[in-house]
């Protein structure tokens, strides 16, 4: 090997490295740099398997029809506008990257898949099975968290202590909402067999369910996330093994059907659970709760209370 071999060779790859910035320009090596810094910052928040379709589920309700030939009766499904918003958010955040990745959407009056991977819920436990069993889950392995949501009695949310209660207020000279409740849990997915990533949202009303999305996903996501953090020290950075879970409660303040104002009424940094089964659910397997108490969503009162805001009409809120 001669003496000027290697001033040969660093010559040669200098060249290349020139050609190459001829070829592509530094414009476009510094897109995709930040397109693949972006790319890589959204697939550690989300953590979503590559290769393996994602399932939302829809909060439906089944309704009878007639038509075709004969005026056959059979059911279909609904869901409202809001939902299908909510839906749309994320499905976008979810195949960023991946247009090739299959997300399957079924609705929760009928219910078509088995839940065993990365699952996107839609919708509040009252009218969405699929987000009771979840947030079931939820209250079960973590108790501490004084987790509460009433749809029926009166419309509620209670959290780590702090408890809210919704009252329909109209907008003026509309029946569009001024304000909702919403509620965002991003977790494991309990009923994995492997570890999968859980998503569900929801509002009192549809409106505030896919504000709750669209907050999930261009503002924790990309803005909120280090303030976050800093305000809770335990949430891992996103190039850590463990993954980013919490829970929380925003209220959402509408000028016509647009959200203007998301405050985060309550946040709460989860410890990453790791690969079900979870701990607390070994326990309960064993030990068989009353029936009555299979689905229940109340804990004991929490220590403190507000209600936002303290005088409100008492017309009834369009659930999910």
């Amino acid at each position: 090997m001669g003496p000027h071999h290697g001033t040969v060779l660093m010559a040669s790859t200098l060249s290349d490295v020139l050609t190459l910035l001829g070829i592509v320009g530094v414009s476009g090596i510094a897109a995709a740099a930040r397109f693949s810094r972006r790319w890589g910052r959204h697939y550690r928040f989300f953590r979503l398997q590559r290769g393996e379709p994602v399932d939302i589920v829809l909060t439906t309700s089944a309704g009878s029809t007639q038509g075709g030939y004969g005026q056959v009766n059979y059911q279909r499904p609904t869901t409202s506008v809001g939902n299908m918003k909510a839906a749309t958010e994320l499905a976008q955040a979810i195949g960023y990257g991946s247009r090739r990745r299959r997300i399957s959407v079924s609705g929760s009056a009928e219910l078509e898949t088995r839940l065993a991977g990365d699952v996107v819920v839609i919708g509040l436990p009252g009218k969405n099975a699929a987000s009771r069993l979840m947030i079931d889950h939820l209250r079960v392995c973590c108790p501490s968290l004084g987790l509460e949501i009433d749809e029926l009695a009166v419309a509620r949310m209670a959290l780590d202590g702090v408890s809210h209660e919704y009252m329909f207020t109209p907008q003026e000279g509309s029946d569009l909402p001024s304000y909702d409740l919403a509620f965002i849990l991003f977790w494991v997915n309990p009923v994995a067999v492997r570890k999968r990533r859980l998503i569900v949202c929801g509002g009192f009303t549809t409106y505030g369910t896919a504000a709750a999305a669209r907050y999930l996903v261009e503002d924790i996501r990309d803005t909120r996330l280090g303030a976050l953090r800093r305000r809770n020290p335990s949430m891992p950075r996103l190039w850590r093994r463990r993954w980013t879970c919490f829970v929380a409660i925003l209220e959402i303040r509408f000028v016509h059907d647009q959200a203007v104002e998301v405050i985060e009424r309550k946040f709460v940094a989860l410890d990453d659970p790791g690969i079900p089964p979870f701990g607390p659910m070994l326990e309960r397997q064993v030990q068989t709760p009353p029936a009555t108490d299979t689905w229940s969503l109340t804990t004991p009162a929490s220590t403190s209370s507000k209600v936002w805001p303290s005088s409100a009409s008492s017309s009834t809120p369009t659930l999910d």
